[in-house]
C-alpha cells in the first residue's frame, strides 16, 4: 500500500440522530454535514497500581473508562428550497434542543406546548479524509451551542460536547487472497490501524467492493494473527494487496451560500437597533451517564440548562428608540427584562436565522470610552423563563 497522508481538503463529514444510543449507523447521502471543522479528541483512561512492593516503579495500570469530547462549526445556512425543510446540519441543533418544528418553518426548540424536553437526543459523526482515515465517534451528546454573528464576518455556530465510544479506521491491504467467508488478514501490524465496530470498503484495483453501500462492518480483531472478522462474509474473490479502505459514503449538500451579516438585526424589546456583533450561549444540561459496569457511558441525562450572551453596540443616546442603546444600558440597573430576536441573514423567507429570546435581563456593565474612537458597550445577558417552560430560547429557519 502507498504510503497516503490524510489532508484537510480532503475532509468529509455525516451526522445523525442515533436511533439506537452509542450503535454504528450507517450513513446516507443525506446524513452528509458541510462542517467547517470537527474536532474529536478522543481518551482513554488507565488507573495506576497503587500496591507498595518495595519499589517506586509503576507496576502496571488497569484500562479505565473510555470517551472523548468533540466540537463543530457550521456556517448559519438555512435549506434554502423551502422554508420548511430543515438545514445541512439540522441534526446536530435537534439533539442540542430536543425538538425540531417543521410544520411552517424550521424551529428547534427545548419545549413542546410549553412541556420540556426531558429525555436527551444522541447524536454519532462519521469523520473521512481520504481512503486511509476515517473516524466514527457514537453515543455523542451536545453541551454547547455558541451562535456568533459579526458586522464582517459569516455568521457561525459552534456546538461541542462529549461522547462515548471512537472507532476508526487508517487502512490496510490483504496478505492473501480471499474467496470466501467472514476473515481476512492483513499485513504483519497493520490491524491495529482498525478498530471493532468501524466499517470498511475494498478496493480491488479500482473496483470497489461494498457490498451495494451496505460496507462492511468489523466485528472482531486479533493482532497476534493479524486477522479481522467482519460482520458479513465477502460478496466477490479478492486478490491479494487489495486495499481495505475508508467507506465512501454519499454526500446530498445543499446549494445555498451561508447567510450575508450586512442585513441582519437586533431587536430589543421590540425595537430593531444597530449592533456590531452577538454572541448567544445556549448550554444545554445534557451529560452523561456512567455505570460501573461498561467502559462507555449507559445513556444520557438532562440537567440544568442555561442561556447567556452578549450585544456589541455603539453608546448611542438618542430621542429615537432605535437609536438609544442608553435606556437599555441605563434600565440594567432595574433588573428588567425585555424580548431580544437576533436575526441572522436578510429579513427574507428562506434566507435568515432568528434566535428567540423572549425575556433576557441585561447585566450593569461598563461603557468603554476609548481615547478617540467611538464609546462602545457590551451588554451581556442571562435569558429567563418568559411564560412556558423551556421557552427562553428557540431558533428559527424560515
Amino acid at each position: 500500500m502507498a504510503t497516503r497522508l490524510a489532508t484537510g481538503t480532503q475532509q468529509k463529514f455525516w451526522g445523525m440522530v442515533e436511533t439506537t444510543f452509542n450503535t454504528t449507523q450507517t450513513p446516507v447521502a443525506d446524513d452528509a454535514l458541510p462542517l467547517l471543522n470537527l474536532d474529536i479528541s478522543p481518551t482513554q483512561e488507565y488507573l495506576k497500581n497503587m500496591e507498595r512492593t518495595g519499589t517506586a516503579s509503576l507496576l502496571n495500570e488497569v484500562q479505565g473508562k473510555e470517551g472523548g469530547t468533540w466540537s463543530a462549526t457550521f456556517y448559519v445556512k438555512p435549506n434554502g428550497t423551502s422554508a420548511d425543510n430543515a438545514p445541512d446540519c439540522g441534526p446536530i441543533l435537534k439533539a442540542a434542543f430536543g425538538y425540531e418544528d417543521t410544520t411552517s418553518d424550521v424551529t428547534y426548540s427545548c419545549h413542546s406546548s410549553g412541556v420540556d424536553k426531558t429525555e436527551p437526543l444522541s447524536l454519532q459523526f462519521h469523520k473521512t479524509a481520504g481512503p486511509n482515515h476515517y473516524e466514527v465517534i457514537s453515543g455523542c451528546w451536545v453541551e454547547s451551542c455558541e451562535f456568533s454573528i459579526g458586522a464582517n464576518e459569516l455568521a457561525t455556530i459552534t456546538a461541542s460536547g462529549g461522547f462515548s465510544s471512537y472507532r476508526y479506521a487508517f487502512g490496510a491491504v490483504l496478505n492473501g487472497a480471499v474467496s470466501s467467508g467472514t476473515t481476512i488478514t492483513v499485513d504483519a501490524g497493520s490491524a491495529t490501524r482498525f478498530r471493532v465496530g468501524t466499517l470498511i470498503q475494498f478496493n480491488e484495483g479500482g473496483t470497489v467492493r461494498n457490498r451495494s453501500n451496505n460496507y462492511y462492518k468489523i466485528t472482531a480483531i486479533n493482532t497476534a494473527s493479524h486477522e479481522l472478522t467482519l460482520a458479513d462474509g465477502v460478496e466477490q474473490a479478492l486478490d491479494d494487496n487489495t486495499t481495505i479502505e475508508a467507506p465512501g459514503f454519499s454526500q446530498a449538500l445543499t446549494t445555498n451560500s451561508p447567510v450575508s451579516p450586512v442585513e441582519s438585526d437586533l431587536s430589543l424589546g421590540g425595537t430593531s437597533v444597530g449592533f456590531i456583533s452577538a454572541s448567544v450561549n445556549y448550554t444545554t444540561g445534557i451529560k452523561a451517564r456512567d455505570e460501573a459496569g461498561s467502559a462507555t457511558p449507559v445513556g444520557l441525562s438532562l440537567g440544568q440548562r442555561e442561556v447567556t450572551g452578549s450585544f456589541n453596540c455603539f453608546m448611542d443616546t438618542s430621542a429615537t428608540a432605535a437609536d438609544d442603546i442608553s435606556r437599555i444600558v441605563g434600565d440594567a440597573w432595574n433588573g428588567s427584562t425585555l424580548a431580544a430576536i437576533v436575526r441572522a441573514g436578510a429579513n427574507t423567507s428562506k434566507q435568515r436565522m432568528k434566535i428567540q429570546l423572549p425575556a433576557i435581563r441585561p447585566e450593569v456593565t461598563a461603557v468603554e470610552i476609548p481615547e478617540a474612537e467611538e464609546a462602545t458597550v457590551t451588554i451581556n445577558f442571562v435569558a429567563r423563563k418568559a411564560s412556558t417552560n423551556g421557552d427562553e430560547i428557540s431558533v428559527d429557519f424560515d
